[in-house]
């Protein structure tokens, strides 16, 4: 984020974005990306939301900000990838 601070519009449209990608949001998580504060944290969930391959990857992130996103688990294109491979 280029501003100084997380307005409830960024946290609103952060949630919209992980509507898009993995369906209704539960609670937890929606209540969760409403408690983030600092831009740091809310960088590091936007690129969570944007390479997550699954909603509980993403949930994991909450709370962890500034830790790699690493590894299988943020991997956007995985499930499609299985899904193709699992159909040869």
């Amino acid at each position: 984020m280029s501003n100084a601070t997380v307005t409830n519009q960024d946290r609103e449209d952060l949630i919209t974005v992980l509507g898009l990608r993995f369906g209704q949001m539960p609670p937890d998580v929606a209540a969760g990306v409403r408690q983030v504060h600092h831009p740091a944290e809310m960088d590091h969930l936007v690129l969570a939301a944007a390479n997550a391959a699954t909603l509980a990857a993403f949930r994991q992130e909450l709370g962890r900000p500034g830790i790699r996103l690493v590894g299988g688990r943020f991997d956007p294109l995985r499930e499609a990838r299985d899904r193709r491979s699992a159909g040869k």
